[in-house]
């Protein structure tokens, strides 16, 4: 009996189904593993940007916050060297004769020593204060010199002088201050300016 041998495929068709095999395994390898390390490496680089960010955004925020602290120190010791309480407005009857004796002490005849309306604020009231007098002009530089020596929290808003360049014709004033008072008591605003 004579054994027929099995036919094998020609040589070069086993080797492209070795090549197949081969190109489907490589497939397979690429899709389950290469594929997900290419997509974690980028998303580590995006991760690694979107820190590099955050860090910038944080030196930036720290170097905003030394500035801060800064000017924070300089208003500290500007209040220190200049510690202006503001008075509240029951104060205005007192404060209105004090811009009535600089007044006076000055050389000023006055004619009107008017307040206004108080204006509220959060940190403080504007109260209008109105003069109206007659006087040298001299006596009128005297004045607001001294006023702005002693009256701290008070403000020139308008100055108007008329006046003929006879010596014997007196110089008429207007004056528009303005009296910075504490804020009302209901106010959460520090009486401190």
């Amino acid at each position: 009996m004579s054994l027929k041998r099995p036919t094998l495929p020609a040589p070069r068709t086993i080797d492209a189904i070795a090549v197949g095999c081969c190109l489907a395994l490589a497939g397979l390898v690429f899709v389950v593993g290469v594929l997900p390390l290419l997509e974690q490496r980028r998303e580590q680089r995006q991760t690694h940007r979107q820190l590099a960010d955050k860090h910038e955004q944080i030196e930036m925020l720290e170097a905003t916050l030394l500035d801060m602290r800064r000017r924070q120190r300089e208003l500290e010791r500007g209040l220190e060297r200049y510690p202006l309480r503001l008075a509240s407005l029951d104060a205005l009857n007192r404060r209105l004769a004090q811009v009535t004796d600089l007044a006076n002490d000055a050389g000023l005849e006055l004619d009107r020593v008017r307040p206004g309306r108080p204006a509220a604020g959060e940190h403080f009231q504007q109260v209008p204060l109105s003069v109206t007098g007659q006087g040298e002009y001299r006596a009128i530089a005297i004045f607001l010199h001294e006023a702005r020596a002693e009256l701290p929290d008070v403000a020139v808003r308008d100055l108007e002088i008329q006046g003929r360049p006879s010596p014997d014709a007196p110089t008429t004033f207007s004056l528009d201050l303005t009296w910075y008072a504490a804020p009302a008591s209901g106010s959460s605003a520090s009486a401190r300016q």
